[in-house]
C-alpha cells in the first residue's frame, strides 16, 4: 500500500498506492491507485516512519509530529472522534505532549512511543478500539484520544496486531496484552 522513496538525503517523499475506499492513501479521493503516486500534502516534511493499519495510515515527520488519515472508526486516528480523515492530519494531542518516535497500527487501535517535552521521559500512548484490553489501560473502554499507559515508561519497541499489543522495555522485558485466543 505504501512506498517510501528518497528524493535527497534531507527529504523523504511518501508514495501511496492500492485500494482506497476510506481515503487511506491520503489523496482526498476514493480512487484506488495501481501505480505509486506521491502524497503531495506531506512533501514539505521529511518523513521518518510510516505505519499502516486496517484502512488507515500514519506517518511521523522529523520534528516528531504524527499524522494520521483514512478510516477513523473506533477513534484509531487519535483526533478525538470516529470520523474518517481524508488527508494527513496532525494528532494534536500528541503534538502537545512531545515528540513521537515510533508508531504501530492494527485493526482498531494505534500505539506510539513518545518523548515527553517537559520530563524528557519516554512514554507509551495507545488509542482506538479496546475490545479485549488491547490498549493496555486496565479496562475495555475505547479512547478516541491518545492515552498514556501507566507503567510502560522507557519502552523501546511496540507492535500492534489484530486485537493485541506488545512492547519491549529498555531492559529487554517483553510485555503483551489484549486478545489471548488462538481460534
Amino acid at each position: 500500500q505504501l512506498q517510501q522513496q528518497t528524493k535527497s538525503p534531507a527529504n523523504m517523499a511518501l508514495w501511496t498506492l492500492g485500494w482506497n475506499p476510506h481515503r487511506q492513501l491520503g489523496h482526498d479521493e476514493t480512487q484506488s491507485e495501481e501505480k505509486p503516486r506521491i502524497l503531495k500534502s506531506l512533501l514539505q516534511h521529511t518523513i521518518v516512519e510510516v505505519a499502516c493499519g486496517a484502512h488507515y495510515t500514519s506517518a511521523i515527520i522529523d520534528d516528531g509530529r504524527l499524522f494520521t488519515w483514512g478510516d477513523g472508526g473506533f477513534g484509531k486516528l487519535g483526533h478525538g472522534d470516529t470520523r474518517d480523515v481524508v488527508v494527513p492530519t496532525v494528532v494534536a494531542h500528541l503534538a502537545k505532549v512531545g515528540e513521537v518516535k515510533h508508531v504501530a497500527c492494527a485493526i482498531s487501535h494505534t500505539m506510539a512511543i513518545v518523548v515527553d517535552k517537559s520530563t524528557k521521559l519516554t512514554t507509551m500512548y495507545c488509542w482506538g478500539g479496546n475490545f479485549f484490553g488491547n490498549l493496555g489501560k486496565g479496562d475495555s473502554t475505547p479512547s478516541a484520544l491518545p492515552v498514556e499507559i501507566q507503567g510502560r515508561e522507557d519502552v523501546v519497541a511496540i507492535a500492534a496486531g489484530g486485537n493485541s499489543s506488545a512492547c519491549i522495555h529498555s531492559n529487554g522485558t517483553l510485555f503483551t496484552w489484549g486478545m489471548n485466543k488462538t481460534d
